[in-house]
């Protein structure tokens, strides 16, 4: 029988009969072979306000860095980046920006110094009313819309 197949936004749809994780970060060991660990990425920002998470966000189109030292970066499209432990999934630190992230995060490094690099896009979260397309950058910076790219410094490592 039809039913319904509310949307999520402008490109994607997800049918009422599927339950979260929308999407996920899998640690898979080939050498088993085996899952080692599943987590949500990012949560659904209807669902968080309800108080549910690890949903993942639906219809996610943004990509992970992982570093040497085992650090797992992602944006999960719910208006926050995130770090798991490699090993383990276990989060380690989030952020809350006020747009959202798009794209793929990247890592760079100056002067001794690792940054993660976050594409911003200038639109507000999901749900909220998107700034008027054609806009000068300078209107949507005023309206609080973020634009380019967002840094973080990450914490300098201990020489042993």
């Amino acid at each position: 029988p039809q039913f319904e197949r509310p949307v999520i936004n402008e490109y994607n749809t997800v049918g009422n009969r599927i339950a979260p994780p929308y999407t996920s970060i899998v640690k898979y060991d080939l050498n088993g072979p085996a899952i080692k660990w599943r987590i949500g990425f990012g949560d659904d920002p209807v669902l968080a306000a309800r108080g549910i998470t690890g949903t993942g966000t639906p219809a996610l189109l943004n990509g992970l860095v992982v570093t040497e030292s085992g650090l797992v970066f992602g944006a999960g499209g719910d208006n926050q980046i995130r770090a798991w432990d490699s090993d383990s999934g276990r989060q380690l630190w989030t952020s809350r920006f006020g747009g959202n992230f798009v794209g793929s995060p990247l890592m760079y490094e100056t002067e001794g110094r690792q940054y993660l690099l976050v594409p911003a896009a200038s639109a507000a979260g999901r749900g909220a009313a998107a700034p008027p397309a054609g806009l000068p950058a300078e209107a949507l910076a005023k309206a609080g819309a973020p634009l380019g790219w967002v840094a973080y410094a990450l914490p300098r490592r201990q020489r042993s």
